[in-house]
């Protein structure tokens, strides 16, 4: 059976070894069975810059549930692959995950990205793949997971997570900590979830360890109280974030604006993301004072 992809990505160009915007185009594809919106498999120090996929659907393989398509994959299969990032980048109405990281033998940054609506059959809410909106490492649950000697520490800085199907920010399993800054959770079941694997020897899940979290704000979990779940505090530095804060309480006040519309505005005449007023702090809650969440690019220090 024939499905028709449609994914919007930067043209681009490669320079010094690194991958950058020229121009944007419209992409349309009619492939047979599965397309991931981006897939990185191998190479160092490409950057993805600017790049939107969505209405990705895999409706062929697992039983057609979807669960093979996500929006962008990052997936380097050797450690010297080192120094990709994703950056400005949007997916949504992917029905996997909007990123994943799964069996990466490097570190990758994933910076000012947005995922939302991820997780269900585009355009609808029927449920599809995983749904987790930033799926950042992990090497599954199997007897010989295929991790690196040295587990790559991940860096998640600035983005959104909104509505997805499954989880906001996951470590699915992750065997060491990862990087999380400055990132904003909305509506999603569990909107920051450091679930980690005990070691590789064991496929045993334990609550998240060697995690940094700075900045970060949740708001409105569909599951009461899972702002953020499965974390041992006493192993991970969690500091400045609107959750574990003595001034936790959040409402709609606090925001400029819940209008999930506006995530899919069209881009700037030079490719990045537009400026919007969703989960924007407004100047007179304590997150903008403090600086929390994805609107605000602030040097964390641990």
């Amino acid at each position: 059976q024939n499905i028709e992809i449609i994914f919007r990505i930067s043209l681009l160009e490669k320079v010094n070894n690194a991958l950058i915007v020229d121009k944007e185009k419209r992409v349309n594809r009619v492939l047979r069975h599965t397309l991931i919106g981006f897939y990185l498999s191998k190479g160092k120090n490409n950057l993805v810059l600017n790049c939107d996929a969505y209405n990705n659907y895999d409706n062929f393989s697992e039983g057609i549930k979807g669960g093979n398509v996500d929006g962008f994959g990052g997936h380097p299969a050797s450690i010297s692959d080192t120094g990709n990032v994703f950056r400005g980048c949007r997916a949504w109405w992917n029905s996997d995950d909007g990123f994943d990281l799964i069996n990466a033998s490097a570190p990758i940054t994933i910076d000012r990205c947005w995922s939302f609506y991820n997780g269900y059959q585009p355009q609808t809410k029927k449920p599809a793949g995983d749904g987790t909106g930033f799926k950042a490492g992990g090497y599954g649950m199997g007897d010989r997971p295929k991790a690196p000697k040295i587990i790559p520490e991940h860096v998640v800085s600035n983005c959104l997570a909104c509505d997805n199907r499954n989880k906001g920010f996951y470590a699915n399993h992750h065997l060491g900590g990862i990087l999380w800054y400055n990132n904003t959770g909305y509506k999603n079941p569990s909107n920051f979830c450091m679930l980690n694997r005990k070691n590789i020897a064991e496929k045993v899940d334990v609550l998240g360890y060697n995690h940094v979290l700075l900045g970060n704000v949740s708001f409105m979990p569909k599951r009461l109280g899972a702002d953020i779940v499965d974390i041992d505090k006493s192993k991970c530095i969690v500091r400045d974030n609107s959750f574990y804060s003595d001034n936790c309480i959040l409402t709609k006040e606090d925001f400029e604006s819940l209008d999930e519309s506006l995530l899919m505005s069209p881009r700037k005449v030079d490719g990045k993301l537009p400026e919007i007023t969703f989960l924007r702090p407004v100047k007179s809650s304590w997150l903008y004072s403090s600086r929390l969440g994805y609107t605000h690019t602030v040097n964390r220090i641990r």
